[in-house]
């Protein structure tokens, strides 16, 4: 039997229409690159929103949507030295130029500047689909037996490595340590709620004023007293990392800012440092994801098919406890999802 070389994919042909799924070729591998064969791919609140043009990213159908994923590596480039054909692997979307790490992208989604546009046509197409083509610093393998097989983790639960990777990013920028004080605010959706499990496992609680406060601010939310409440908080010496995407300018209160040596430090995604830490967390038992004991979040998997019921749900269901953002690809007896 002949092999074949296409694939299922979800493909956007214009903004403003549903994506339709379709049979298109499987991508060639290449220099800096591997295919990954994709179990499940994350879908989020704003996935629709963004899709649809509603918010305003440099999108430019047709394409093939990318989000954080767990996958296998299907096939592996030429200069890959340390991934194995079949390895059990986590993806990010968040992609940095090789010759200059100042342009990056969210993978589809986000370039900002004519060079990370560059960088968008390079790596046009993600993991809505059996089979994505990504670079290779953007892989990092998991340890499948430990994981899957001893702790018991489907598949769907580890897929929420990825917003917590952008939280790991936010506390190593602003040196959280064991025994440091925390203030999250909001924490109610998706990304607050993982902010807090990863601080958790990084710091305890003290009576002192807190040492760190994370600011992760939605779209909504430019008016809130979040901002304002959490510096008040935080005793002299203390650090505020900016994680959140709210619109507008916020107000600082210089003085207080000034008197008390307090540290503002904005942080966008992550590095593959923070991946591999905290995958080490992860692996050593200390961070729990997903929908078991004490985890605080609910996951749910839908099949490629089920795209607008998956999107549906994340829209529906932003509070943290309530969510799902998992997409299986493809319905397969052997995904543990």
């Amino acid at each position: 039997m002949v092999a074949s070389h296409n694939q299922r994919a979800l493909v956007l042909e214009a903004r403003g229409q549903p994506l339709s799924l379709a049979d298109v070729p499987i991508p060639d591998v290449c220099p800096g690159s591997a295919i990954v064969k994709v179990l499940v791919t994350n879908i989020g609140p704003l996935t629709r929103r963004i899709l649809t043009g509603q918010i305003p990213v440099p999108l430019e159908p047709p394409v093939v949507p990318c989000a954080q994923t767990i996958g296998r590596i299907h096939e592996l480039g030429p200069d890959s030295t340390s991934l194995d054909v079949g390895q059990f692997v986590f993806v990010d979307l968040f992609t940095r130029s090789r010759d200059n790490p100042d342009d990056a992208i969210l993978q589809d989604y986000v370039g900002g500047s004519a060079a990370s546009m560059k960088l968008m046509d390079a790596w046009k197409d993600g993991t809505f689909a059996q089979y994505a083509r990504m670079p290779l610093e953007n892989i990092a393998p998991l340890n499948e037996e430990l994981l899957v097989t001893q702790m018991g983790y489907p598949f769907a639960d580890l897929s929420l490595l990825g917003p917590a990777a952008i939280a790991m990013g936010g506390f190593c920028e602003v040196n959280v340590h064991a025994g440091d004080s925390v203030i999250v605010a909001p924490a109610t959706g998706l990304y607050g709620g993982s902010c807090v499990q990863v601080a958790l496992r990084k710091a305890t609680g003290s009576v002192r004023g807190a040492d760190v406060f994370v600011y992760w601010s939605p779209l909504a939310s430019g008016k809130s007293t979040h901002f304002q409440a959490g510096l008040g908080a935080l005793r002299p010496f203390g650090r505020c990392a900016l994680l959140g995407g709210a619109e507008g300018n916020i107000e600082i209160p210089y003085l207080h800012v000034m008197w008390n040596s307090i540290c503002l430090q904005g942080r966008y995604m992550f590095d593959r440092k923070h991946t591999l830490q905290l995958i080490q967390l992860l692996e050593s038992g200390q961070l729990k994801l997903g929908s078991g004991d004490g985890s605080g979040v609910k996951v749910r998997a839908f099949k490629i098919e089920e795209v607008e019921e998956a999107m549906d749900a994340a829209e529906r269901e932003l509070r943290w406890g309530d969510q799902l953002y998992s997409l299986v690809k493809p319905a397969m007896s052997s995904i543990r999802c």
